[in-house]
């Protein structure tokens, strides 16, 4: 994890978050490094290029299934790192 943002209280909406933290002001002024890319939510999905998120649907092909696995992967693994950070403790 790269980039973490407190400046909201938990019940923010996401949307309010992202827009109060530096890396989406940095994202949206073409700051951030191209090589990197976010993994959000389909919530995201116009806000950039640089921003994964799930194909919508369910009538996906194979690729985009597979795809989907991996980005949802990837945020579960985000969410568990985020929770071990706030609670204290890494496993």
């Amino acid at each position: 994890m790269l980039n973490c943002s407190c400046l909201t209280v938990g019940a923010s909406h996401d949307a309010t978050a992202w827009a109060a933290s530096q890396l989406a002001q940095d994202l949206d002024a073409g700051l951030m490094d191209e090589k990197f890319s976010l993994v959000a939510d389909d919530a995201y999905s116009a806000s950039s290029e640089q921003i994964v998120t799930p194909f919508p649907g369910r009538q996906l092909t194979e690729d985009q299934d597979a795809a989907n696995y991996w980005i949802s992967n990837s945020r579960i693994e985000v969410c568990s790192c985020l929770q071990s950070c706030v609670l204290g403790r890494v496993d």
